[in-house]
């Protein structure tokens, strides 16, 4: 809950906007409860997909708007990363470093700053979302001719071989059973 001074309501990590007083310099009073409330973090959430599913484990690099590096993750199983750092704004830059092709999904978010090549810029006040293209391969004959080539067997000789089992000596070995003396 927020502190009240001169009429304001203030966040405790703030001072007041009419006499610049900060909480510490305020008066405590006796057995009087006060709630403590801060400025929440920033905190950057991006969601990939890969086409109908959800890229899991997919590297993420956060730059701040200068491009400098502020957080390298992994996304979850869900595709998900809910991400904070110290310097984190509302504005910062997301790459996919193990990705070539990343597309977003929806608008840019207006008012932003340009990003660096390959990173998109996004914004801490919504979801950022992203997918892999995918692709459909297009299968077209390389043939000059309405029927493509039959493929046909060559042998070395004119005659084909034949498949009969061939045997060290001419006639075929006899399987009785052996009996050693001895």
């Amino acid at each position: 809950m927020p502190w009240s001074h001169c009429g304001e309501t203030i966040n405790d990590d703030q001072s007041c906007p009419v006499c610049a007083i900060t909480k510490e310099q305020w008066t405590i009073e006796w057995r009087k409860t006060r709630v403590l409330r801060v400025s929440g973090k920033k905190a950057l959430k991006v969601r990939l997909w890969n086409g109908e599913d959800l890229a899991a484990d997919e590297p993420i690099k956060v730059l701040d708007a200068h491009g400098d590096l502020l957080i390298e993750a992994v996304l979850d199983e869900a595709g998900y990363a809910k991400l904070t750092a110290p310097g984190l704004t509302e504005w910062c830059q997301v790459v996919f470093p193990d990705r070539a092709l990343v597309e977003r999904v929806g608008d840019d978010p207006a008012g932003g700053p340009t990003g660096e090549p390959g990173a998109f810029v996004c914004t801490t006040a919504a979801l950022n979302e992203f997918r892999i293209p995918v692709f459909e391969p297009v299968f077209e004959p390389v043939f000059d001719v309405e029927e493509p080539p039959v493929f046909e067997p060559v042998f070395a000789t004119e005659e084909p071989p034949s498949f009969e089992p061939v045997f060290a000596t001419e006639e075929p070995p006899s399987f009785e059973p052996v009996v050693a003396t001895g």
